[in-house]
């Protein structure tokens, strides 16, 4: 079962700003790194959506998450980072409220939900550097086709306007939003764009471009075997064939339309490995 992600207007900026940065190394949770209350239950209703509800000002909410979401949140590392652990945590969502003692940010939060999954998923896990298959991204013999930022609209996101049925949700400066067939964004750097393809692709992307400034993106590209689902995962050998179909690969649209390539290469990583985790303990 995959999941699509839903932002609510109070979580936006917080989650947006954490999946689009680079992975940090948050320490071991000290023992007072605890939620003042927290709620943990099986959600089931059946939905492929997942909501994130609270993430900063001292709350942190999900609904419909599987485990495997929460850990990128917790330990702040991308899907492809995590290695091991059962099929579950992929597979069966939870819902999952908690507060803090105050004002927290996200990043505040962190160590509070990595001593929670630790208490009521009994997780042991450990951070260690693997070699791992990455790209290269380089310019194409075209040369590169980034088109300069022009009057891009930037959207504060801490008070973001509000949006009419159906409407599509804005984008803010600096910040891409991804799917399994578009990225998007106005005013980003080639940093994000790096970050975004990491997740899309389920490699390490190391930017051998040397361009410095900033562009806007709106691509669109065929959800083949060769993209990760950036929530749950799925993926299947990198350079899978493109699918049958009349939208381009991933590979195709960036060297064409931003005149980039992704060249094969193996570099050392940080990954997240689950030694061992339980189905949660009842509230």
């Amino acid at each position: 079962m995959s999941f699509s992600l839903r932002y609510r207007s109070v979580a936006l900026s917080a989650v947006l700003a954490l999946l689009n940065a680079p992975s940090g190394h948050p320490q071991s949770p000290p023992s007072h790194a605890e939620f003042e209350a927290a709620s943990i239950k099986p959600n089931a209703s059946g939905s492929r959506n997942m909501d994130v509800t609270a993430a900063s000002g001292g709350r942190f909410g999900v609904s419909n998450a599987p485990l495997r979401f929460v850990l990128r949140l917790s330990f702040n590392v991308k899907d492809f980072q995590i290695l091991g652990g059962p099929a579950w945590i992929n597979s069966e969502p939870y819902d999952i409220t908690a507060k803090a003692g105050s004002n927290a940010t996200l990043e505040q939060i962190q160590p509070m939900l990595q001593s929670l999954l630790a208490d009521r998923f009994k997780l042991l896990a450990h951070r260690e550097t693997r070699e791992l298959p990455a790209y290269n991204l380089v310019a194409a013999k075209s040369g590169l086709k980034l088109a300069a930022s022009k009057d891009a609209i930037c959207i504060n996101p801490n008070s973001p306007p509000q949006r009419r049925p159906g409407e599509k949700p804005p984008l803010f400066c600096g910040i891409v939003q991804m799917g399994r067939g578009g990225i998007n964004a106005v005013g980003t750097s080639m940093p994000r764009l790096l970050i975004a393809l990491s997740d899309i692709m389920g490699r390490t992307i190391i930017d051998k471009t040397g361009f410095g400034g900033t562009f806007d993106i709106h691509m669109q590209f065929a959800p083949d075997e060769a993209i990760v689902d950036p929530i749950v995962g799925g993926r299947t050998e990198p350079n899978a064939p493109a699918s049958d179909s009349a939208v381009p690969s991933i590979f195709t649209v960036l060297q064409e339309q931003l005149g980039l390539r992704l060249e094969s290469t193996r570099a050392p990583g940080e990954v997240l490995v689950i030694d061992h985790v339980e189905r949660p303990s009842a509230n």
